[in-house]
């Protein structure tokens, strides 16, 4: 599979989505202090919340072929993922499971578990666990002793981290306190994915991006995404009930 295989982009998807609703109002505050402090961008991370989007819409352009799709997304602050893939119709095609130590995918369409650990996202489709709320836009520091204060330039901030494996860099908005653009990359060669986030929201008390485009370094798959509807929520049913008489198989 390519690296923004079904099973990534299923994920990216969700984590974006569609229109966003005239009522959600954006950050920009021209009167807004530059952000400096890191506390407050951490404060500001959407995945300290318990939330639901409730309503996605999905576009994936690959290999110049189009594609839409509807989904939602249940998150729980413990680090758990629920998510559902449907067709236009509304028709559910997958409902996808992440949590700390499992993936499970439940391909409705072809009647298969796909099951395996979350180091498959690293090691196959190039995002470790820890990575994904960079999706949302939210502030991860990988750095084993965190900078207290952001020195933005024209109000961006820049930063890289590296490890063994992976270069990692983000551009943070001072303005907004959020990231506005993640590249995660092989420490050799160009193969890597890029996202980019913008029009913020803040909704419910929840700040978020609400157009999130991400794309391989090779620039094979596109996929736009929109927020249409997020809530906050203190319990949700994260129920993943496999398939009966579905094949088994291991993501490899």
């Amino acid at each position: 599979m390519q690296k923004l295989s079904l099973i990534l982009t299923i994920f990216l998807i969700l984590s974006g989505c569609s229109a966003v609703r005239k009522q959600s109002r954006t950050i920009k505050n021209p009167e807004k202090q530059i952000v400096t402090e890191v506390s407050e961008i951490l404060n500001a991370n959407i995945t300290k919340n318990n939330f639901v989007i409730q309503k996605a819409s999905i576009n994936i352009v690959n290999d110049g072929k189009e594609k839409k799709l509807l989904g939602t997304l249940k998150f729980r602050n413990t680090g758990t993922y629920l998510f559902s893939i449907k067709n236009n119709a509304g028709i559910e095609a997958a409902r996808i499971l992440i949590t700390n130590d499992t993936v499970l995918v439940n391909d409705r369409i072809n009647r298969k578990l796909f099951y395996g650990s979350p180091e498959i996202l690293a090691g196959k489709y190039g995002i470790s666990f820890s990575m994904l709320p960079l999706i949302l836009g939210d502030y991860v520091d990988f750095k084993p002793e965190r900078e207290e204060k952001l020195v933005c330039k024209n109000g961006i901030e820049m930063i890289d981290f590296h490890d063994n494996e992976k270069n990692i860099s983000y551009e943070i908005d001072c303005n907004e306190g959020k990231i506005i653009k993640a590249i995660i990359s092989e420490n050799e060669g160009s193969e890597g994915i890029r996202i980019g986030m913008s029009k913020f929201i803040i909704s419910e008390g929840l700040s978020y991006p609400g157009v999130i485009i991400l794309e391989d370094m090779k620039k094979e798959t596109v996929i736009t995404l929109k927020i249409e509807k997020i809530r906050k929520s203190e319990e949700e049913n994260m129920d993943f009930i496999p398939g009966n008489n579905y094949d088994k198989i291991l993501l490899r």
